[in-house]
This record gives C-alpha cells, sequence and structure tokens, in this order.
C-alpha cells in the first residue's frame, strides 16, 4: 500500500475559524517518510488514556492503535472483541489485523467523543511494524464506504465520520496542508477538521479506481503523457509515483539525470534544475518548479542519499493504466492545502 517509515509527527491543537466548527492541528515533522498526528484513548470517565502516533493517511480505510508491540494497548473501560479488522499493504498481506474496539477517543480536547477504533495484533502486524518502528497505528481517511469491504460490523464508520455524526464537527471534511522539512525537526503544516473556509479552493470530483471507491481525482500532466488520468490522492504514500511510461517521460526531461542502481531514485548534478512542470485538475493549472520536483537536503540526509546529487521527489509504481500514478505526500507538499469532502465526494485543491 505505502511507502511507510519511521518519521513525521504531529501534535493537534484546538482552533476555530469565521464561526464554523472546524478544528485545526500543526503538523510536526523530523523525517522523510510520513505525517502523524497524536491520538488519544481511553480519555473518558475511570479510563486509561495512553497517546499514540498516528500516520495520515487518505488511503487507509482504518483508525487503528496499537501496531506496535512495545507500547500495548491497555483495555480499560472499551469494549473490545466486537469483531474482526484487517488491511493489507502493498508489500503484504495482511498487513494489519486485530480486533474492532468502542473507547473514549480524542484528537484534542474538544473533540473527544466514544468511537469505535481497530486495535492492531502485533503478531499480525509484522509488516508495519517492520516499515514503521516508530508508528503506532494509522489515522484513517479513506472514503467512508471503503471501510465496509474490510469489516462486517455496520458500526464500524471512518473517525471524521464518527465525529461528525457526534455534532464535533460541522462536516466529514479534511483538509491537509504538508509542508516541506529543511531541517530535521520543524513544524512544516496543519490538520484541519469540518468545513473549509479557506478560499481559491478548486473542486474536483473523486473518481473511482478500478472500482474501488478511493481518493483520486482526474489529472493531466501534458509534460508526461498524461491526460485526464484518474490519480491517486494519498497522504500515506511518501514520493509522487508515476506510472512506468510517465516516469521514463520525466528522466528525458532533465539533462543528467540517471536511476541510481541503488535506490531505483532519479538523480541528477546539483547544478541541474529540472524544467517546471504543469498539472492541471479540477479545470486549474498547477505548476511544480524544477525546485519543487527536488527533494529538500533535509530529506535526502535523512534516507542517507549522496548529498552531492539531487535527488527527484518521482519514483516509479512500476506499472500501467489505473492506479499506476499516486500524488504523495511530497506532491501534496507542493499545494498550499489538499481536502477531502466525504460529504460531498470530492478532492479540493488549492
Amino acid at each position: 500500500m505505502k511507502h511507510h517509515g519511521a518519521g513525521y509527527h504531529a501534535e493537534v491543537i484546538p482552533g476555530q475559524q469565521q464561526g464554523a466548527i472546524l478544528r485545526h492541528g500543526s503538523l510536526h515533522s523530523h523525517a522523510f517518510a510520513y505525517y502523524a498526528v497524536d491520538f488519544k484513548t481511553g480519555t473518558g470517565p475511570g479510563g486509561q488514556p495512553q497517546t499514540w502516533s498516528l500516520i495520515v493517511d487518505s488511503g487507509s480505510p482504518f483508525t487503528f492503535v496499537g501496531a506496535n508491540p512495545a507500547r500495548p494497548y491497555r483495555t480499560g473501560q472499551a469494549k473490545t472483541a466486537l469483531g474482526p479488522f484487517q488491511e493489507s499493504f502493498r508489500s503484504a498481506h495482511p498487513g494489519v489485523a486485530g480486533q474492532l474496539t468502542q473507547d473514549f477517543t480524542q484528537l484534542e480536547p474538544t473533540l473527544n467523543a466514544e468511537t469505535y477504533f481497530g486495535v492492531a495484533d502485533p503478531a499480525q502486524s509484522k509488516a508495519f511494524n517492520t516499515g514503521s518502528p516508530d508508528a503506532d497505528g494509522v489515522l484513517g481517511l479513506a472514503v467512508p464506504v471503503y471501510s465496509t469491504y474490510f469489516t462486517p460490523d455496520a458500526r464500524f464508520s471512518s473517525y471524521v465520520e464518527q465525529i461528525k455524526t457526534k455534532s464535533l464537527i460541522s462536516a466529514n471534511v479534511v483538509g491537509l496542508s504538508l509542508k516541506r522539512p529543511t531541517t530535521g525537526d520543524v513544524d512544516v503544516g496543519q490538520i484541519s477538521f469540518g468545513t473549509p473556509t479557506e478560499p481559491g479552493i478548486v473542486w474536483t470530483p473523486r473518481k473511482d479506481v478500478l472500482g474501488q471507491p478511493v481518493w483520486a481525482a482526474d489529472m493531466t500532466i501534458p509534460g508526461l503523457g498524461l491526460t485526464n488520468f484518474a490519480v491517486l490522492v494519498d497522504s500515506g504514500t511518501s514520493l509522487f509515483l508515476l506510472s512506468t511510461s510517465a516516469h521514463a517521460a520525466f528522466v528525458k526531461t532533465v539533462k543528467g539525470a540517471v536511476i541510481d542502481p541503488a535506490t531505483g531514485m532519479v538523480k541528477m548534478p546539483k547544478a541541474i534544475i529540472p524544467p517546471a512542470l504543469a498539472f492541471t485538475v479540477g479545470g486549474q493549472v498547477f505548476t511544480l518548479s524544477g525546485e519543487d520536483q527536488l527533494l529538500s537536503e533535509a530529506d535526502a540526509t535523512f534516507n542517507g542519499f549522496d548529498t552531492a546529487f539531487s535527488w527527484s521527489i518521482f519514483a516509479s509504481t512500476g506499472a500501467e493504466g489505473p492506479g499506476s500514478v499516486i500524488f504523495g505526500m511530497k506532491g501534496m507538499e507542493v499545494l498550499k492545502t489538499v481536502y477531502f469532502d466525504s460529504d460531498n465526494d470530492r478532492l479540493g485543491f488549492v
């Protein structure tokens, strides 16, 4: 499913804007691989509060905790064993498995409610543990109906849908403002829940891919030979992943660019800047500058890449056709905000 790894951490703080119930949080990053939020369980009367670092993942149907065996979930007042769940990752099947649970949870004090979530069984979740040793689970932001594909329990709706139903937010809309790190440990963005008030949002309908209800939008990238191509928008994928042919087209546009045999990543001499690359979504043209298409020095250093070269944010999925292009977090960092609007089945870009 992803390119998860040790890294991003976030801390959610309360906030409101222009009278709407809109909660904000600052995103705190110290590495290349993911963004995460602090998520608490056991926050009700008589509970045993625990804090989890959860990857913010728009491609995951489940919110779950407890995948790290070093930090086991304490049952406390929770209602456990409501039913099984599992989620498969691209690298392993299943990636995570465990039991559905009901307990009080919170992302910040005003978002405290009894919700359903998953508790992973570390013994059945080793693929996740291996990829993300510093993470405890996932805050799943996938299209809400997607979770029903993985569990027969009708009570288990998405976390954001649950807090909307309890009137803690005004709408099932999540905004992610991801800002690329320039040093090893910085605050680099924001997550928001509720009705967006940001001006200039370009909305576009959500598209299914291979019959699956996922966050995808038609995108055109003329320079890479992509026209109205359904591109997955996935905050849980680190890079901007391209189909085999689009990736080859990108490499040809950059003088001196080669694929590094050790990493599979595209590198180029420091003096070379890729040409600007335009892409269109929702009828609006956005531009990736040459600098936007390169990993930051902090990212390259964290990954152990040779900093005598510049490294591209693009990598290949090794596939063609539906699902072969993924607008991951390195693409999202170039934009101001990406909105996932489950109420209106659409994506927003600023």
